[in-house]
């Protein structure tokens, strides 16, 4: 646990975030105001938050303003540059950042890439699954971008509160460019970014997975997904202690290399091979026992319904 002094972060994680909340989710940055005692505050939580995570230190920013203002009243983008990420959707916003003078990296959708040809800084490349980034793609795109990580979603999950103001946002703002930026303001990075090398082999795995389901109607694909997944996977028990905290246990890298994993590790898992199969599906957040818990949403035949890999495992195959 640490201790937070400033609005701006204790509005996102509250007074004493757990070392989960402030290593693994990354919330857009906003100012909560731009008195200079708030930002004075700010830094000493931004020297304690590096203090406490070293190389897993990150600053994200989803719009330039925000970014703008913090680099007018403050120097720390200067002193972590290289921990430091920046939303980036289109040219004008790419030569409003080159203004400033800092060097961090940039954020950039899979979609906005085309518009970016000019782009000289490395690029965090953001999609929402795999199957819609295949290794041979990325080779192609090297030839013209530095790309330097794969960033697997922004939203890393949904809540009821979450998928409520995303639709209201989206019947707003319906699929308008000029709009995306109100969309994305609650957005944030979480741990989920990979160096090109485990990407291609978070994507290998997967394919394997994937491979055996591909002939099966949706309905039987799903059941045997989940049954497999719960049957070859290990839920860290260790984790139920904060001190035992292990970044990987939540991302696709927890099971794909080591078999070990807790729910939002599997729910990432269970979201990816979905996609490579075609079957709409989301990774949703809520509670099960009164506990903090991650699982999936799929649709079948035009109906939502829930898919829970833990429980199944809890159920089925877990051994005390």
């Amino acid at each position: 646990m640490m201790k937070l002094y400033s609005v701006t972060w204790r509005q996102y994680y509250g007074p004493c975030p757990s070392e989960y909340d402030y290593r693994f989710i990354h919330y857009n940055f906003q100012a909560a105001s731009n008195a200079r005692r708030e930002f004075w505050r700010i830094c000493r939580d931004v020297r304690n938050f590096y203090r406490k995570t070293g190389d897993d230190f990150l600053l994200y920013f989803s719009d330039l303003e925000n970014l703008q203002k913090v680099a007018e009243h403050t120097r720390f983008c200067r002193h972590y540059e290289r921990s430091f990420y920046v939303r980036i959707r289109n040219p004008e916003e790419y030569r409003s950042y080159k203004k400033l003078g800092v060097k961090g990296k940039l954020v950039v959708r899979l979609e906005d890439l085309e518009s970016l040809s000019d782009v000289g800084e490395e690029i965090l490349l953001q999609v929402d699954q795999v199957c819609s980034l295949p290794m041979e793609r990325v080779h192609v795109l090297l030839m013209q971008y530095r790309i330097s990580e794969v960033l697997l979603g922004q939203i890393c999950y949904l809540g009821e509160q979450d998928r409520k103001q995303l639709q209201v946002l989206e019947k707003m703002f319906p699929q308008e460019k000029g709009n995306q930026k109100a969309l994305e303001r609650n957005n944030k990075i979480t741990g989920d970014m990979y160096d090109l090398g485990t990407y291609g082999q978070l994507e290998g795995m997967l394919e394997a997975l994937a491979a055996p389901l591909r002939n099966l109607d949706k309905e039987t694909a799903v059941e045997e997904l989940k049954k497999y997944l719960a049957s070859s996977m290990h839920y860290d028990e260790k984790e139920r202690f904060p001190e035992s905290f292990l970044p990987e246990n939540h991302t696709l890298t927890g099971y794909l290399f080591n078999g070990t994993c807790v729910c939002e590790g599997i729910a990432k898992v269970f979201h990816q091979l979905c996609g490579l199969l075609g079957i709409s599906s989301e990774v949703k957040a809520g509670y099960r026992n009164g506990q903090g818990h991650i699982w999936n949403r799929v649709r079948i035949d035009g109906t939502w319904q829930d898919v829970d890999v833990t429980t199944y495992y809890y159920e089925h195959y877990y051994q005390k």
